[in-house]
């Protein structure tokens, strides 16, 4: 049962990044800022630069998609998509930190909580738990 509602928190997690993607791409409201990325604010969502890093957020949401699906079936090729969804998704958060709303500010520490699980020595009881007793 557990590794049912991991699963489903990674597959709603990825699919909330479609919206860094979206606030680069259209005008809907997703309840983005447009202050810029951490470094430069003259590097906004919708410029050339902002637009090419919005990638990154569909590579997160696909690699996270996927993590959780492969999870849900006991695939310990999971472990591989879910730790790079999780970098990716961690690595936007952070370089656009003053235009996330606090929702995905939150979900950077569930990024944080599943990167300390699977890489480090908890990743064994982390697969103990899932893929063992479930």
């Amino acid at each position: 049962m557990l590794r049912i509602a991991i699963s489903i928190a990674l597959i709603m997690h990825g699919l909330a990044q479609v919206s860094g993607f979206l606030h680069a791409w259209t005008k809907l409201d997703v309840g983005y800022h447009n202050h810029g990325i951490i470094f430069s604010s003259t590097v906004k969502a919708g410029s050339p630069i902002g637009k090419v890093l919005s990638f990154l957020w569909l590579l997160a949401m696909l690699c996270l998609l996927i993590g959780g699906i492969l999870l849900w079936s006991r695939n310990l090729l999971s472990d591989t998509f879910i730790i790079a969804g999780a970098a990716l998704s961690l690595f936007n958060s952070v370089i656009w930190w003053r235009d996330i709303p606090i929702g995905a500010k939150l979900g950077s520490f569930f990024n944080l909580i599943l990167l300390g699980i699977l890489t480090s020595p908890l990743q064994d009881q982390w697969h103990e738990i899932l893929f063992v007793q479930a």
